[in-house]
């Protein structure tokens, strides 16, 4: 229930002092990632109706405009298109439809709805990978996993691919071109995936 942001150190093993953000009013659900080409934070507040960036060189923040989307929303950058997705979560009971593209200029497209509900919560997943750039998303009751390509704003089911049942968190390896998914299975096990993508939606 904290307004702020908070920088760690990697290489100093230590975080900086909290630096004031906006939420809005939040308690929960805020969403934020890291883009590197406007070398600044983006995150929503205001439950989805603000975007805001906290810019690393001025150490300022600024709000970017107001893009509506449910709660337990996704973000997530793709390295390849130099974009950040946004956008879909929860709207009662309901899926979201909004969906935005947010590019290194600060332009903000919004693009179709997503063919399934999406959501941050462990059982969906919404991840990129970072060799093709095409996001890899599961719905949060949909056994299909899909692929998006935000350029052409299109989806297309990826066959014969299903991620380990059970609450996981995903994250992309740059580095190796592989996505880590950490797996708590129903009986409180836990297990680690690698899982390399193979793309499936035209490339240009």
């Amino acid at each position: 229930n904290m307004d702020g942001l908070y920088l760690y150190h990697i290489d100093k093993t230590t975080w900086l002092s909290r630096i004031p953000t906006s939420s809005g009013g939040k308690d929960a659900y805020q969403i934020i990632e890291f883009f590197p080409e406007m070398d600044a934070f983006v995150y929503e507040c205001n439950w989805g109706r603000d975007l805001r960036l906290w810019d690393v060189a001025k150490r300022e923040e600024r709000r970017m405009g107001s893009y509506p989307f449910g709660i337990h929303g996704v973000m997530e950058y793709s390295p390849v298109h130099k974009v950040v997705l946004f956008g879909a979560g929860d709207a009662g009971n309901r899926a979201s439809p909004n969906l935005y593209l947010l590019n290194k200029d600060g332009q903000v497209t919004r693009l179709e709805p997503p063919p399934i509900h999406i959501n941050c919560t462990p059982t969906s997943k919404f991840m990129c990978d970072p060799a093709s750039g095409e996001y890899v998303v599961k719905g949060l009751r949909d056994k299909r996993l899909f692929a998006f390509h935000p350029i052409r704003d299109q989806w297309k089911e990826i066959p014969g691919v299903h991620l380990p049942e059970g609450e996981s968190l995903g994250v992309a390896i740059n580095t190796y071109g592989v996505m880590m998914l950490l797996v708590r299975t129903k009986d409180r096990r836990f297990r680690c995936y690698l899982y390399k993508h193979k793309p499936v939606l035209p490339t240009n």
